[in-house]
């Protein structure tokens, strides 16, 4: 797993056969070609589904903070 670390990533994207990366270079370019096509909408509105995600993310993320402190307060 590369955590974050760029390079790692690079090699763990390297130490795939090269099928996989042929493929993951195609579906790449493939997405990009569709977004564009379909002009700015769909970009916005896969930009919108991503910052919803990341919002409940957060939430779901803070709640448990909260629920964790309120509960080492009780204690």
């Amino acid at each position: 797993m590369a955590d974050g670390n760029p390079v790692l990533a690079a090699l763990e994207l390297k130490a795939l056969g090269a099928s996989h990366v042929w493929s993951f270079r195609v579906s790449g370019i493939v997405l990009t070609a569709a977004l564009l096509a379909g002009g700015t909408n769909p970009i916005h509105k896969l930009m919108d589904a991503f910052r919803k995600l990341m919002d409940a993310s957060s939430a779901k993320a803070s709640s448990k903070l909260s629920h964790q402190v309120h509960k080492d307060d009780t204690e």
